[in-house]
């Protein structure tokens, strides 16, 4: 199950990329079948992404402790409810910092501070905890991902309609 969980992984990465750059190529160019394909390209990364979280619930639920995530975050005692839920505790080994915690794209922006002077930074920070720090780089990666599928679009849409 550790080969199959690995290779679920490679090829989500490939897929990935595969999207965003079909998305912005296609939307610089305005070819509406590249988008349409970065957009089928996003719905194959959530079916492989389900596919890799199946494979660690089973290597959760069997016991696979040749996978060292298993090994760390498993107990073979705990109740099942523990033992399926048990894949969210990872990032193993990440330093835990002072983080956002609903890290995206929308919660950077600009104000003014005290003396008037325009500042740029995030502007949310009612979540911020302390969390392994791939936490917010993962949720802001997905964001930056998000974005550009939905500019993809729109500037689709645009050229659609002046054309």
């Amino acid at each position: 199950m550790a080969a199959f969980g690995t290779l679920t992984l490679l090829i989500a990465l490939v897929v990935a990329t595969y999207a965003g750059t079909a998305s912005l190529i296609g939307a610089r160019r305005g070819n509406r079948r590249l988008i349409l394909s970065g957009r089928a390209g996003v719905y194959a990364l959530a079916a492989v992404l389900g596919l890799s979280s199946v494979a660690l619930v089973y290597s959760f639920l069997t016991h696979d402790y040749s996978i060292k995530y298993v090994q760390h975050d498993s107990d073979a005692s705990s109740p099942l409810f523990y033992q399926i839920t048990a894949y969210c505790h990872g990032l193993d080994g990440a330093p835990t910092v002072l983080a956002i915690g609903d890290v995206h794209l929308e919660n950077f922006g600009t104000w003014r501070d005290v003396e008037s002077r325009l500042v740029w930074g995030v502007n949310d920070v009612d979540e911020a905890c302390r969390l392994p720090y791939t936490q917010d780089l993962v949720q802001l990666a997905t964001s930056a991902q998000a974005l550009t599928i939905m500019v993809a679009f729109s500037l689709l849409i645009i050229n659609s309609n002046v054309s």
